[in-house]
C-alpha cells in the first residue's frame, strides 16, 4: 500500500497528550506531544495492518483516498460544568472490551500497543 498523508489532532490531558487521527478514528496517548504523534504513527500502521488482515481495508478506500482536509477551531458555551471522570488503566480498558465481545486482531504493535476488534467483525 502507498503511503497516505492523515491528518493528527493532538492535546494535554492531565496525564499527558492524546493524539487522534479523525480520519480513521485511531487515538492513543504518550508524555509529549512528539511521543503521542510517533504513537499515533504505529497504531495507525497497526490498524491498516489488521484492516488489512482481516479482508476490510476496502471499506476504508474513500477515507485513505482522500487528500482534502480543513482543520478548525471553534468555540461553544458549556451549558453545566464538566465533571471530572475517574482515572482507569488501560488494563482495565482492554478487559472491559474484551468481555463486551472484543478479541485481539491479527497483529500487535511494536511495543505495548495491542489493536482489538469484536468477534462479529470476522470475515
Amino acid at each position: 500500500m502507498p503511503a497516505v498523508r492523515r491528518t493528527a489532532t493532538i492535546w494535554k490531558e492531565p496525564e499527558g497528550y492524546v493524539a487522534k487521527c479523525s480520519e480513521l478514528r485511531v487515538a492513543i496517548a504518550g508524555d509529549s506531544p512528539s511521543e503521542a504523534l510517533v504513537n499515533l504513527k504505529e497504531a495507525t500502521e497497526l490498524y491498516l495492518e489488521n484492516a488489512r488482515a482481516l479482508g476490510m481495508i476496502d471499506d476504508l478506500e474513500d477515507v485513505l483516498a482522500g487528500e482534502e482536509r480543513f482543520t478548525s477551531v471553534f468555540e461553544v458555551q458549556a451549558s453545566c460544568p464538566m465533571a471530572r471522570l475517574p482515572s482507569v488503566s488501560s488494563a482495565d480498558v482492554v478487559r472491559v472490551f474484551r468481555k463486551a465481545g472484543f478479541i485481539d486482531a491479527p497483529h500487535r504493535g511494536k511495543s505495548s500497543h495491542i489493536a482489538l476488534y469484536h468477534k462479529d467483525w470476522q470475515i
